[in-house]
């Protein structure tokens, strides 16, 4: 009698081997595709200055792939990790590791609806969220959710931590999905996605124009900024006058407005300054926030996108302190289109002898501050004084852009870093003077 699935010379069904051969045929396929995904998504990310888990790259991939914001999935992947860095990093640890410093476990600045999408089981120790991050413990929903809430009372909550009002209101703009949509803002790619199908919307309204996706992304920093990076802030200014830091962090917590939206903003570009793609680095120009806030406001920004010829235009090698070299960077980079700043003068030493060697060098000087000019401060500043380049100049007061004002990095090149703004009132008795112009 014949078997009904047929043998074969050993005996064994042919039927069985088939889908035996079939199935495996089938999983190495899905494992290429995986593995494919996997290497795409690497590539997307190997710039970046803090690298993912694959697992955290893998998700962003797969989200601008679906939503791709950018003109590539490439730059969206890179982006949407970047946004991940800088809102729920902590600005210190990995991704997803920020954690409400003061949560006491409780689900109550978690509104219902939101808490009702979320899986729980990803959050506990050894939950595919938990694992895909390296967590080294589990999570409750209330250890994503921000300490501080925005002007309108609103936690930032889940990976993103994102305002649950925007969520509410992202979400829509997934394709397919309802305004109830199933969707978990405590998981990565849930996040990642309502993220980029939202700013592909934003741009598709500004015919493509990246200056609304960028206004869009400084707007996840405009409404919430983690207590640890408020506080981190603070400490990192105040950090040679340690009795100022309560009165300081107190003012510190009510800031909104563009102030943190160029925290954040700030942090990102941080994140994003290894890629070379067009935009990738924020605007090539110096920021400037008008009406120019009041003295004694300050607030970090990006590291300026320097052009390929700043060499030729500051001398680089005859700086040896920082902010000086800052401080000559942007001087310059207001000034590219001047035939004065080919090849200036060199202007070296430390910051409270720069006005005197100015001088001596033929350069134009003042006693009053105007946009472009460099500043020169005295020695309320320090021993060495200090230097700032004005941006702009506004009744009572003048707004400059410097560098090691709120923290420090030893490194002059090429990687200069902890640029900011800051307003300072006028008359400023702490200035010598201002070098307006090479000779």
């Amino acid at each position: 009698m014949t078997h009904p699935l047929g043998l074969d010379a050993a005996g064994r069904p042919v039927l069985v081997k088939w889908m035996a051969l079939a199935l495996a045929c089938v999983t190495l396929a899905i494992a290429a595709g995986v593995g494919a995904v996997a290497a795409l998504a690497a590539q997307a990310v190997s710039r970046l200055t803090f690298r993912p888990p694959q697992a955290v790259a893998m998700a962003a991939y797969a989200a601008a792939s679906r939503c791709s914001f950018t003109p590539d999935v490439a730059q969206g992947t890179a982006d949407l990790v970047a946004v991940a860095w800088a809102q729920g990093s902590d600005g210190a640890v990995g991704f997803g590791r920020y954690r409400n410093p003061v949560s006491a476990g409780g689900d109550s600045d978690v509104p219902p609806d939101i808490l009702a999408h979320v899986d729980r089981s990803a959050l506990r120790a050894g939950g595919p969220t938990v694992r895909l991050l390296g967590l080294p413990a589990g999570l409750v929903p209330s250890d994503w959710t921000t300490v501080l809430p925005d002007p309108q009372g609103e936690h930032g909550v889940g990976f993103l931590l994102l305002d649950p009002s925007d969520w509410r209101r992202w979400v829509r703009d997934v394709p397919g999905a309802a305004a109830g949509a199933n969707l978990d803002p405590y998981d990565a790619y849930d996040a990642f996605l309502v993220t980029a199908c939202h700013l592909q919307l934003v741009a598709a309204a500004a015919g493509g124009g990246t200056g609304a996706v960028r206004q869009a992304l400084m707007a996840f920093g405009s409404g919430v900024l983690q207590f640890a990076d408020v506080v981190g802030q603070v400490a990192s200014g105040d950090r040679e006058r340690p009795w100022l830091i309560p009165a300081d962090l107190l003012r510190a917590m009510p800031l909104v407005g563009p102030g943190r939206g160029l925290a954040f903003w700030a942090r990102l570009q941080e994140e994003l300054a290894g890629l070379d793609e067009p935009g990738g680095r924020g605007a090539g120009d110096l920021p400037v926030v008008a009406p120019i806030p009041a003295p004694s406001w300050v607030q970090r920004i990006p590291t300026p996108r320097w052009p390929a010829d700043l060499a030729e235009h500051m001398r680089p090698a005859w700086v040896t302190n920082q902010c000086v070299a800052g401080a000559l960077a942007t001087w310059a980079l207001m000034h590219t289109g001047d035939i004065r700043w080919n090849r200036p003068p060199p202007l070296g030493g430390n910051a409270i002898d720069l006005l005197g060697v100015a001088r001596a060098e033929g350069f134009l000087v003042g006693a009053t501050p105007s946009a472009g000019a460099m500043v020169i401060y005295g020695a309320a500043y320090g021993v060495f004084g200090h230097v700032a380049t004005v941006r702009a100049v506004e009744g009572d007061r003048y707004e400059v852009v410097e560098q090691n004002f709120l923290d420090f990095d030893p490194a002059i090149e090429p990687h200069w870093r902890t640029f900011d703004l800051r307003s300072v009132a006028w008359p400023d008795p702490t200035v010598l003077g201002f070098i307006v112009a090479p000779p």
